[in-house]
């Protein structure tokens, strides 16, 4: 059982150990994480080595472990473990030693090395593994420089690279140094496995911050060094099955700015994915744009741009053009769904950072509660602006909107009548002046009365958004 936290603090005597959730009948993976701060001679590759016989760990992930080519990998992992390294590159860098990462899988689970584009001012190493019927991918990556064009290099050349190719019920796990020690974190509100940034300086942790929230993935190291900073970050795709803890038998002695950490992976077998979980999304980078291009020559669009006609009839031909253009030509990929928007995630720093300022009132805890309030801010215009272009395009082409709705409902018809606030709208025209009126009063200033009602709430009787759509014919 995870410990309990009191004031942000979890209790001096024991170790830390963050679960996402109860783990029974299931196959745990138990991976270990650690700086090695060069284990180059033999007295200390000896030591990891007998310390690693004794272990369970079935992966390890190490940074700056300073090998090079004088160095086998048998000398430490035997014939038990296929090993993958990067090592420093003397010839492309200014620096003499350290650095270099590696990536050990044991070799009773299928593993081979992801190729991926290098880079000269640091390393990393991805590798694929099938693990009881499942696909990990894991990379080990290490910064000397926490600099943003490194981590733009890292995100946009290697990771992006692989998670395009990835099918969505597998799993990527990214542990590394990324030697940023203004960065900081809280729980989750809703899952407190997972970790939230509410602090960092500069321009290399904002983009870092935001690239993983994009592609869905979230940190989850918990633990900090002996200087209570965060250095070594995991981030993973999974959002529950794991467990993270300070080791409790690191095969190096922990210093002081790294502490080795486990990282447990549980797989149950019964466990398949629900359609629920997944999107498909088009993927506009891998367009046949020959094929688009020899579909349009084929349409008669002048037509449409002469406006020719009847302009909603022309709107509905066009669009019913570009979307079999783009059915035809852009592929789909099934992907899994992202839970938090970035609307959700600030109000999210914006409920924590409060609290944390709370319980300590100094200037950096106010700083960051008021730049997240700030982001909330804006989210929150961007998403009304949204909104509010809805219905502006609800009231400028009502056809548009009817088409999308049937074809939701795999319905034919307009609906015949709509009720709200004590209208009634029994034609396009005024059913859709009723629905652009709706999402006004959604996104309108709220009294403090009105703060904490629920406004999509179906059972609510209240006649301000009592929202009623007679479909005929309508297939369920």
């Amino acid at each position: 059982m995870a410990p309990k936290v009191e004031n942000n603090k979890l209790s001096q005597n024991i170790t830390p150990k963050i679960c996402s959730n109860e783990q029974t009948n299931a196959t745990e993976i138990s991976v270990y994480c650690q700086n090695f701060n060069r284990m180059k001679s033999p007295a200390k590759i000896k030591e990891i080595r007998q310390n690693l016989l004794a272990s369970a760990f079935k992966v390890i992930l190490g940074t700056e472990i300073n090998w090079d080519e004088t160095v086998n990998n048998k000398n430490m992992f035997e014939n038990n473990f296929r090993v993958f390294r990067n090592d420093h590159n003397l010839q492309t860098s200014s620096k003499t030693s350290g650095g270099g990462v590696l990536i050990a899988i044991i070799t009773k689970f299928k593993s081979e090395e992801m190729k991926t584009a290098k880079h000269k001012d640091f390393e990393h190493v991805c590798a694929e593994a099938h693990i009881a019927g499942e696909t990990h991918i894991f990379a080990s990556v290490y910064f000397r420089d926490g600099r943003k064009e490194y981590f733009e290099f890292f995100y946009e050349k290697v990771i992006k690279t692989i998670m395009s190719s990835m099918k969505p019920e597998e799993k990527l796990h990214i542990y590394g140094d990324f030697n940023q020690r203004t960065a900081d974190f809280i729980p989750d509100i809703d899952n407190e496995s997972l970790l939230l940034p509410v602090a960092g300086a500069g321009t290399a942790l904002p983009y870092l911050f935001d690239t993983t929230s994009r592609l869905g993935l979230y940190q989850i190291n918990h633990v900090k060094n002996e200087q209570n900073v965060h250095l070594d970050l995991l981030f993973t795709s999974c959002m529950e099955n794991f467990c993270v803890h300070k080791s409790l038998s690191p095969l190096w002695k922990n210093e002081v700015f790294h502490t080795a950490i486990e990282y447990s992976i549980f797989i149950h077998k019964s466990a398949s994915p629900y359609d629920w979980e997944y999107e498909e999304l088009p993927e506009f980078d891998e367009t046949n744009y020959e094929k688009a291009k020899s579909r349009l020559l084929t349409e008669n669009l002048q037509s449409i741009i002469n406006m020719e006609g009847n302009i909603d009839e022309e709107v509905v031909k066009f669009n019913k053009i570009m979307h079999s253009v783009i059915a035809k030509t852009v592929p789909l990929k099934k992907r899994s769904r992202t839970q938090y928007s970035k609307l959700s995630v600030c109000s999210n720093h914006c409920v924590c950072t409060h609290k944390l300022y709370k319980n300590q009132k100094t200037s950096t805890n106010l700083e960051n509660y008021l730049d997240i309030c700030s982001q909330l801010n804006l989210s929150v215009k961007t998403a009304q602006e949204e909104y509010r272009k809805v219905e502006n395009d609800v009231k400028s082409c009502p056809k548009h909107f009817f088409n999308y709705v049937n074809t939701k409902l795999k319905s034919t018809n307009f609906p015949l009548k709509m009720h709200f606030d004590g209208n009634v709208g029994e034609n396009p025209t005024e059913i859709c002046n009723l629905f652009a009126k709706f999402f006004w009063e959604v996104y309108s200033t709220f009294s403090e009365k009105d703060r904490d009602r629920d406004f999509f709430d179906s059972s609510r009787k209240s006649p301000t958004m009592y929202l009623s759509i007679n479909f005929p014919n309508t297939k369920s």
